[in-house]
């Protein structure tokens, strides 16, 4: 085909698949952009307020789990997706609809939700029921409510107050036996809007929602259920006048529904073990047989909250036992004060070192006599000596752009994905919203790719552009969906769920039908541009490399220079790995780009520095050398992966196949970016450096 022909072709390829795109994705990228505290949400009075649940997770095991998986109550509508976007479908995280009924102000004293069959009776000789497998694995609920993820509390003796953690347990293990949470208190913080606000419709009063707290309990209620036992689907669902399930035997205070709601109060500990009056308490619920659910909800106004400081909570979760901030600041002041530090030493070394090579090389090109015999044996040796072979073309030439290309394509989706997050458009209760822009602006970044890779194999000699364009096309994504496919091969044979097929399908259609097209643009517009220039001519035979000393190893200074750069970002590592495998917040947006920046700078000084020692050795091989040390860092931050899953705690393996599956691609995908920023630096460094010699001392001569 001509090049014109096949342009047209695919401009029009790429218009097609963004139509396509666009009625796929624009309704959820309104919904991906929330600004926290841009888009309040006000109540009524008597408003119904949705109560939607997440999958369960644990911190012994990686996989999560869909909550409905389990034989707990369902909405006697069925269950629905709610809120779903694309990063959500492909984070397999999917917000479902719940039974409880709440509504603004309206406080509920045990109402009663299903009677649900858990399983089997434990015993010993017996495989324990999946629910219980779910207790013993620490598996624990994670609600939401307005977009607040639901807490819980716990009261600490030692410090006299109450520490706040994300979610609460599904149930509990006590005297080796599994108890089920089957009644909870739902304590929900509400705050007046004032009427000053333009938002409030006038003679109404609105409420927000500031904060929301689980508290489970375990409760053996003793029941007779509405409908017959033998069928469990009517069990589930039959109901009274009174929308109950179940006449309960032997209530507790706050389940007496004799008295009127003024006259009873919310359920407490304390009525488990004393039971009503001339009762006694009915003792935790095991995690087996018929389980009646019951749940409270319990208003209070908060006067000192509001909705723009509601999230101050979250946010300081870790705060209240290791004083994250404070670290956080040590960690960036740390690794800013070691890059400066080491910005000036390379800037001098460099200087001193430049200033003496060009003045005793300039003198040995126009007046060698006049140089003493320790001149003489210096100018002997060095960089100038390897002019005409310093930009030979590196071996691999088509592979080496290719991983450029992809690096420069990771690297531009990092910056713009960090200068997103700083400008506040992700909500930390909304952390799929992440990956899809991720995804996205990785997408979107294949035209920038197409044209590095173009443009630097045009500078390799390189011909083959097409099948360089193939390779940036399918190589790394491929990568990426491959790996995914196995690992959702490995979940579906142990009954778990990962990504979706129609995950699969719209980051397929994202794939081949934006991001290679776009690649193919790229890399023909680079290829047709001037490649990059270089001040001196290369030779057309190779000059004879001299034996090197001992410690210039390249596994030694690819080893030890890397080293640096992970010292930088060492901290922040931790923090985002806690983030992602413990399902932590991650919110403090500018100190990851205060590291990211840290790192990219140390990378590239460190690899300049390295660069030039080896030049001044007369090793011109600096293309991959540079690409390797940069990359090489990621190699630490997998070593520090594999310490990291020592702490994991899970015994499933399926666990451990997720999370090295993708922290090997995570880790992929930082050596390609910190290689090509390493090597466009080297490039950099060492056009200006024989710039300098030829305008200085070549004319000279």
């Amino acid at each position: 085909l001509q090049p014109t022909y096949f342009v047209i072709m695919l401009i029009a390829l790429v218009r097609t698949s963004l139509t396509f795109l666009l009625l796929q994705v624009f309704g959820t990228v309104a919904h991906a952009f929330y600004l926290p505290g841009a888009i309040p949400i006000s109540f009524q009075d008597g408003e119904v307020v949705k109560l939607k649940i997440d999958r369960l997770s644990s911190n012994k095991h990686e996989y999560s789990i869909d909550h409905y998986h389990l034989p707990l109550c369902e909405p006697r509508d069925g269950v629905k997706i709610q809120n779903e976007n694309l990063g959500e479908l492909l984070h397999a995280n999917q917000l479902q609809n719940s039974p409880y009924k709440i509504r603004m102000k309206r406080d509920v004293y045990c109402g009663q939700i299903c009677i649900t069959n858990i399983g089997r009776k434990e015993s010993r000789h017996i495989s324990p029921n999946k629910t219980i497998r779910a207790i013993r694995k620490r598996y624990q609920n994670n609600w939401q409510v307005d977009n607040l993820p639901a807490l819980s509390r716990k009261y600490d003796s030692a410090s006299n107050q109450s520490n706040y953690f994300l979610g609460f347990p599904l149930g509990f293990i006590f005297e080796k036996k599994a108890y089920i949470n089957n009644h909870v208190n739902i304590h929900l913080d509400y705050h007046k809007v004032d009427q000053s606000d333009m938002e409030v419709v006038p003679n109404e009063e609105e409420y927000r929602i500031v904060k929301i707290v689980i508290e489970p309990m375990s409760i053996h209620h003793e029941f007779k259920p509405i409908a017959t036992p033998d069928d469990d689907a009517v069990l589930r669902k039959k109901l009274d006048a009174n929308e109950r399930v179940a006449k309960l035997l032997n209530p507790i205070a706050s389940c007496d529904y004799k008295l009127a709601d003024s006259l009873r109060t919310h359920t407490d500990v304390g009525m488990i073990n004393e039971g009503g009056p001339g009762l006694a308490g009915p003792g935790l619920q095991k995690a087996s047989r018929h389980v009646l659910f019951t749940y409270d909800v319990i208003w209070k106004e908060n006067e000192d909250m509001t909705w723009s400081t509601r999230w101050d909570l979250y946010l300081n979760l870790e705060d209240a036992d290791t004083n994250g901030e404070v670290a956080h600041w040590i960690s960036v002041s740390n690794s800013i004060m070691m890059v400066i530090l080491l910005s000036i030493s390379v800037v001098l070394i460099l200087l001193k070192s430049l200033r003496q090579d060009y003045h005793l090389y300039c003198r040995s090109s126009t007046d060698g006599e006049s140089l003493d015999c320790d001149e003489l044996e210096i100018c002997a040796h060095g960089w100038h000596h390897i002019s005409r072979d310093v930009f030979r073309p590196p071996p691999h030439p088509l592979l080496l752009a290719v991983l450029c290309g992809t690096g420069l394509q990771i690297a531009s989706m990092t910056l713009l994905t960090m200068i997103f997050a700083m400008l506040g458009i992700f909500s930390p209760d909304e952390r799929e919203s992440l990956a899809m822009i991720l995804m996205l602006l990785y997408v979107i970044m294949g035209y920038i790719a197409g044209y590095f890779t173009g443009r630097i194999y045009k500078s390799f000699s390189g011909t083959k552009w097409r099948k360089a364009a193939v390779t940036l096309s399918f190589g790394f994504p491929s990568l990426v969906f491959v790996t995914i496919v196995l690992m959702n091969i490995v979940a579906t044979k142990q009954n778990h769920e990962s990504v979706s097929f129609v995950s699969l399908i719209y980051f397929l259609c994202l794939w081949l039908g934006v991001s290679t097209p776009l690649v193919f643009l790229g890399l023909l517009k680079g290829y047709k541009v001037r490649c990059f220039e270089y001040p001196v001519s290369t030779s057309l035979i190779p000059r004879k490399i001299p034996r090197r000393p001992l410690w210039m190893n390249s596994a030694l200074t690819t080893y030890f220079g890397s080293l640096v750069p992970f010292g930088v970002c060492f901290y922040e590592v931790m923090n985002v790995m806690s983030s992602v495998w413990v399902d932590e917040y991650y919110y403090i947006f500018g100190f990851l780009t205060l590291t990211v920046m840290s790192l990219m700078l140390t990378s590239a000084e460190i690899v300049v520095l390295i660069n030039y020692r080896y030049l001044k050795s007369e090793d011109y091989r600096w293309w991959w050398r540079s690409f390797t040390v940069g990359a090489f860092t990621a190699v630490h931050i997998f070593v520090y992966a594999l310490y990291y899953s020592t702490k994991l705690e899970s015994k499933n393996p399926v666990s451990y196949i997720f999370y090295f599956g993708y922290m090997s691609l995570a880790c992929f995908g930082i050596s390609l970016m910190l290689g090509t920023l390493s090597l466009t630096s080297s490039l950099f460094f060492n056009q200006l450096m024989y710039k300098v010699y030829v305008s200085r001392c070549l004319k000279l001569s």
